[in-house]
Parts: structure tokens; C-alpha cells; sequence
């Protein structure tokens, strides 16, 4: 990414923290950037900026809309997809849980020319992963490391967590982000495999070396994210890797489940 659009991406996410801090005072804990920015994979215009938030307690709804309407007049920079805030109380950043309990999510979606700012109803797609990857490799813009403030999750929580991402997509008759599906079920294998938590790049290179039957694959969903659309990903052979992917997973948890019991 051009070092002028990073600039941008990260001026806007600095401005957002200030405003966090100035509307939260003590009850903000710490603000973390994380996925696609702060991990260095970022792709204009097909990624978000993610961010969460840990407070010390749950916030009124007057908080809540006073942070939404400070995003709805703020445009972010035009490279960025969206923007994701996430934002949960100590307690829940400190407690490891299958479904953590977000205090609260503001969206922000590009519908070209403007952006739409809103909280969503449902928490669907707001996973533990977020968190894993977070604490691993998020960036402080203020707070304490986030070692410090988010839990380490047990990897049976996050190799379920990878089951659940893995399921949406096979749900569908259709997947329309087909290379997306791909590089996320490469990341839950790596994951499987490896137990780090990657970037989709990071991911597709690996399972494409380990993986050579699927390489062709993963390498036209590599190419597509790099915008490269002149390469065709087919549905079925879409859904059969991810359904490869989902039994390996799935045949890990039962085979931890077993050890438990005995």
C-alpha cells in the first residue's frame, strides 16, 4: 500500500482514538488496532479498519450514540472498505469465552459516495478471533499492551471460533467473496497446524506450500485480493476446500474432546 494512503488510515484512526478518549475519559481502558492495518495487509478498497475498544464498564446508550455520531461526521479515508469498532468491558476482554460479549459495535460501510454509519443488531461475524488477534498482534494507539487487558483464549474456544467462520460461507448456495473464503479457511488451518494467528496473505502462501493439490487455487485467490479479477474462482470448488478445511478442524475438536474425557 502507498505509504501516503497508510498515513491517511492511520491519521483517521488516531483522530478516532482521541475522540474515544475524550468522550470515555476513565472509563476507556485501552484502544488496539488490529487485522489488515496493523498487520501490514492491507488492501485498498477491499479492507476495513478494525478496532476495539475495552472500557471499564458497560456504556449507557448516550455514550453509545455519542460515539456513533462521532463517526458519522467524520469521513474516513476513501481506500478504506469500512471501519469495525469493537468495544467490550474489561471483565469481558479478561474472561476467555467461546462468545465474547461485545458492550457494543459501530459499523461503518462505504455505499459509494458516502459512508453509512450504524450499530448492528446482531454480533454475528464479531468472533473471538477478533480478540486472538488482537492480543497478538494488535497495535496499541492507547492503554496498556494488549496482553495485558485481553485474556489468552484455549485453543479448543478458537478452533470452534474457526468452525463457525468456516460454516457462514458453506451455508450459502452462493459464496460471492470466494477468495475472502478461501484465505480464511487457509488462516484456520494454519491456525489447526501451526496454532499463529495469520494474515489471509500469510496464510495462502503457507497452505499453498503445504498444499499442493489445492495451489492453483489458493493462488487465484491470492491474485484476486491483490485485485487481479481476471482470474475465475468456481463455487463448488470453493465449498469443497473450505469443506476440507472445516472436517480437519472439526476431527481436531472431537479428537480434544476425547482426551478431556479420559
Amino acid at each position: 500500500m502507498p505509504s501516503d494512503a497508510l498515513e491517511s488510515i492511520m491519521h483517521f484512526a488516531h483522530l478516532a482514538a482521541e475522540a474515544m478518549q475524550e468522550r470515555l475519559g476513565e472509563q476507556l481502558v485501552a484502544i488496539y488496532l488490529h487485522g489488515s492495518v496493523a498487520t501490514g495487509d492491507f488492501v485498498p478498497n477491499l479492507s476495513d479498519l478494525d478496532l476495539i475498544a475495552v472500557v471499564e464498564t458497560s456504556l449507557p446508550a448516550s455514550k453509545k450514540e455519542e460515539l456513533q455520531a462521532w463517526f458519522a461526521k467524520h469521513t474516513p479515508p476513501s481506500t478504506l472498505a469500512g471501519i469495525d469498532c469493537e468495544l467490550l468491558t474489561r471483565q469481558a476482554a479478561a474472561t476467555p469465552s467461546r462468545l465474547p460479549h461485545w458492550d457494543t459495535i459501530i459499523r461503518v460501510q462505504r455505499h459509494q459516495p458516502h459512508f453509512d454509519v450504524h450499530i448492528p443488531e446482531s454480533t454475528d461475524g464479531y468472533s473471538l478471533l477478533d480478540l486472538a488477534m488482537a492480543r497478538e498482534r494488535g497495535c496499541v494507539l492507547t492503554g496498556p499492551p494488549p496482553m495485558t487487558v485481553i485474556a489468552a483464549s484455549p485453543r479448543h474456544f478458537l478452533l470452534q471460533a474457526c468452525t463457525t467462520q468456516l460454516r457462514r460461507p458453506l451455508s450459502w448456495d452462493v459464496i460471492n467473496d470466494r477468495s475472502g473464503a478461501i484465505l480464511t479457511a487457509c488462516r484456520s488451518w494454519l491456525y489447526l497446524f501451526k496454532g499463529l494467528h495469520a494474515t489471509k496473505s500469510e496464510a495462502g502462501a503457507w497452505a499453498k506450500s503445504q498444499l499442493p493439490c489445492y495451489a492453483s487455487l489458493i493462488d487465484t485467490a491470492l491474485a484476486q485480493r491483490r485485485g487481479d479479477t481476471g482470474q475465475i474462482l468456481e463455487n463448488q470448488e470453493v465449498k469443497a476446500f473450505c469443506r476440507a478445511v472445516l472436517s480437519s478442524l472439526e476431527d481436531a475438536i472431537h479428537a480434544s474432546d476425547m482426551e478431556s474425557h479420559k
